[in-house]
């Protein structure tokens, strides 16, 4: 979609004043089906991304690594094969390990055990955060450059700025402070009053995030 960089300025307020605005669960789906301008390609897939509903703490990780499961570099040790007996975990770890994703495991447990010190890490900043929205603490979302790109052009009126954003492909150490003030986004008083709102308001910045992308 070609859209001016004033119209996806003036989109993306309107967006943000909504879910603003929003209180409870279905004002949010009402949002997100009210944006007919997304095209099908962009819409994110439930079925591909439905809401995880578990948590994991940085207890559990550590009773893992006890139990000789992950190793002190945050991977797989390498005779987990021989250990994994439930069969959901034996179907999953086949998954990661034909698409070539075993070591992205590091990425998230860092970010998982970060929760009890809030580290920050230097890179791979989507897996981190993504492990500590697995923690399922407060005010810690999914983030991807969708969602940043959506958020980073609400929060400028520099024509320069909505330029770059829009071209934003990817999360660095020049951009991570978007993370950091998204997460104050979320902590603002309008959007506390609604529970177990993250995953919701992901969905729509993320289909918005694409939708708005210049290439």
């Amino acid at each position: 979609m070609d859209l001016s960089d004033e119209k996806v300025k003036k989109i993306v307020d309107e967006i943000f004043k909504k879910i603003e605005n929003s209180n409870s669960i279905d004002d949010l789906k009402k949002i997100r089906n009210d944006l007919d301008f997304i095209p099908q390609k962009n819409r994110m897939k439930i079925v591909d991304y439905p809401k995880i509903e578990f948590s994991i703490s940085p207890n559990e990780i550590k009773e893992l690594k006890e139990k000789g499961l992950i190793s002190k570099e945050n991977i797989f040790t390498e005779n987990i094969t021989t250990k994994i007996k439930n069969p959901i975990a034996k179907i999953l770890y086949s998954i990661a390990w034909k698409n070539g994703d075993l070591t992205k495991l590091k990425h998230i447990i860092k970010g998982i055990l970060d929760t009890e010190n809030d580290n920050e890490p230097s890179k791979a900043f989507v897996f981190h955060q993504f492990g500590k929205y697995l923690t399922k603490s407060d005010f810690e979302p999914i983030i991807d450059q969708h969602v940043l790109r959506s958020f980073s052009i609400k929060i400028t009126n520099s024509q320069k700025d909505i330029q770059d954003f829009r071209a934003l492909d990817e999360i660095n150490n020049k951009n991570k402070y978007l993370i950091y003030e998204y997460k104050d986004w979320l902590k603002s008083k309008e959007l506390k009053r609604i529970r177990k709102y993250h995953y919701y308001i992901d969905i729509i910045l993320f289909e918005l995030g694409k939708t708005i992308k210049k290439k």
